[in-house]
Order: C-alpha cells, then sequence, then structure tokens
C-alpha cells in the first residue's frame, strides 16, 4: 500500500455555536464522530410553524455571531452568547432571549439546544421536501445533482430539517482546500471567495500547483485524510446551497459566487466528511491523504445517472402529491 501523501496543513478550523450564525475560528478543536465538537450545538426555531429555520428561511441569521460562555465538551451544550448586528449582546439562557431574537429578526424564533435523535418531532419538517423546496434551497431553476448524497441520508432530508440528533446538513465535517478557492478567484477575479462564506469546519493549505489552480480536492473524495492521530474519512463533494452569495457579517451579497462555482464545479465545492478516528486538532498540522482501496470514477456511471434522475422524478411526484 502506498504511503500517505502530504497535501497540506491546516489553514484554519471554525465552530459554529449555532447553525446559521457566524463562526469562530479556534487554534485547536477536538473531533469526535459527531464532528468537530461544540459544532452547532444551537439551533433557531421558528415557533409559529414549530419547525427549525435554516439559512433558506432566515438569512438575516448570518449577521449574527455566536460564541459559547465556556468551553463544550462531547454530549454537553454550554450556554451562548449571541451578538446582534448592533452590537448589543443577550444570551440564551436570559428570559427575554426569544423576544430579544424574534424582535432582531421581525418574527418569533427561540434558541434549541441539540436534542436527542429520538425527539423526532423536533427536527421534522411540516411537508416533505420535493423538487420546488430543494430548487429554493439551491437558488437554481434545475435540481442539482444528488448522487453525491446516500439514498438513505436524502430520504431523511425529505422528512427532517436535519439529520436526527444533530444540526449538521448532512455530514459531520465539512472541509475546504485553498487550492479550490484560488481556482474560483483565478476564473473570476470579481468574486469575494473568502472561505467564511462557505462555513466550513477545516480550511486546508493545500500544496497545489500554483500556474494550474483546479479543484484537486475533489480527488481525495473515497480515501482519508490522516492529521496527527485523527483519521477522516472523504465522503463526497459539497453541493452548494444558496448562503454562500448572501449578504454576511461584512460581507456583501455577491451572486457572481454561485454563478462560478456553477459553471466551474458543477455546483460543487469542497468535500463532505466523517470521522473515523476522534482526538485533537491544530491550525498548522501537516494533513496526509491515503488514496481508497479502490479508485472512484472521474466521472459518475451510468448507475449513478439513473440514482440521479429517478431520485428527480421521485422529489417532482412529492411535489405533486403535496399539492394534491
Amino acid at each position: 500500500m502506498a504511503e500517505p501523501q502530504l497535501v497540506g496543513h491546516i489553514e484554519s478550523l471554525w465552530q459554529y455555536p449555532v447553525k446559521s450564525m457566524g463562526g469562530v475560528t479556534l487554534d485547536t478543536a477536538k473531533i469526535s464522530a459527531d464532528g468537530l465538537v461544540g459544532d452547532r450545538g444551537w439551533c433557531a426555531k421558528e415557533d409559529d410553524i414549530e419547525q427549525l429555520t435554516v439559512v433558506r428561511r432566515t438569512p438575516k441569521l448570518l449577521h449574527y455571531k455566536a460564541r459559547y460562555l465556556s468551553a463544550p465538551e462531547a454530549g454537553e451544550v454550554p450556554d451562548v452568547e449571541i451578538t446582534l448586528p448592533d452590537g448589543s449582546q443577550f444570551r440564551a439562557s436570559d428570559a427575554d432571549a426569544t423576544d430579544r431574537l424574534s424582535d432582531a429578526l421581525g418574527k418569533r424564533l427561540s434558541l434549541w439546544p441539540l436534542q436527542p435523535k429520538s425527539n423526532r418531532e423536533h427536527y421534522r419538517l411540516k411537508t416533505t421536501a420535493g423538487a420546488t423546496e430543494l430548487k429554493r434551497q439551491f437558488a437554481s431553476d434545475v435540481l442539482p445533482d444528488l448522487s453525491s448524497i446516500p439514498t438513505r441520508r436524502l430520504l431523511e432530508l425529505m422528512q427532517y430539517v436535519t439529520p436526527l440528533g444533530h444540526y449538521y446538513d448532512v455530514y459531520p465535517l465539512h472541509i475546504l482546500s485553498t487550492g479550490s478557492l484560488e481556482a474560483l478567484r483565478s476564473r473570476s477575479p470579481e468574486g469575494d471567495f473568502r472561505p467564511e462564506r462557505f462555513r466550513p469546519n477545516i480550511v486546508i493549505d493545500s500544496l497545489t500547483d500554483e500556474a494550474e489552480p483546479g479543484f484537486h480536492d475533489f480527488d481525495w473524495v473515497g480515501g482519508t485524510l490522516h492529521i496527527g492521530s485523527t483519521t477522516i474519512r472523504c465522503e463526497s463533494r459539497t453541493v452548494r446551497c444558496s448562503a454562500p452569495a448572501q449578504p454576511q457579517a461584512q460581507m456583501a451579497k455577491d451572486p457572481t459566487v454561485l454563478k462560478t462555482v456553477r459553471r466551474e464545479a458543477n455546483n460543487h465545492l469542497g468535500i463532505n466528511a466523517t470521522v473515523i478516528d476522534g482526538g485533537t486538532l491544530e491550525t498548522g498540522a501537516p494533513v496526509y491523504w491515503s488514496a481508497p482501496k479502490k479508485p472512484r470514477p472521474k466521472k459518475p456511471g451510468m448507475l449513478m445517472q439513473g440514482r440521479n434522475r429517478l431520485l428527480h422524478a421521485s422529489m417532482t411526484l412529492i411535489d405533486k402529491l403535496n399539492k394534491s
């Protein structure tokens, strides 16, 4: 078996205490099977419809910042402090937290710590998600390529806002490389491709040929990353939703971002990942990659293309059933 290949170093680590709100950078971070410890420990819920909310429903949340008041540990969710765009602050534990958040956003929202997997109603969508909802999520007139998402997980996300027992979107970790971001900049120099737009957990300063920037991290899919004692499996390319183009704290709206990602990378950027061996990550740590035992094809085969068409047809049928 070939020796692991050095592919870069950790440039930055990001933790998002409250889903859809601004994150914080860390010098060190623990990871476990559930992802980066403390990541997305809280989520806002729309009280009027009793459904968890995300960026596509409440994009103004991107202007809010959140930080933990004590260091989170695996299985624990500490209190958080929320900073509003005007600089005022409150804690999730404050008696008037719901009122303050609701008044600022113009609709009734409450903050909820992560709930157990058994509390299905907490995560449930009010209406099964079909083609229309998915197009809205991805700000697109056509359905995206869904072949990179396992069928079991996709079926779960048609019924629930997030995977049961978690507040992340699909997978525990999201990884970006500086090489892919530079590839976007080279194609659209006018675009704002700062990594925080894409809300990663790990940004890898990748070792790539500066003369030929490209999406080399896509080649990591199927293999594993080794950082110190940790092992991370690269599961799939990340399908991008509308969030990166939205205005955020100190960042204006930039439709160029999504247009470029769609044109240059078929609406994918970064990698979804799971954790095989947990441990501690540190900025500056070297990152090694091991190839999968059986290399994945560069292009999707007929089976994957057929699966994607079947998924699209199923979602269109769900829309018809929702209207009936």
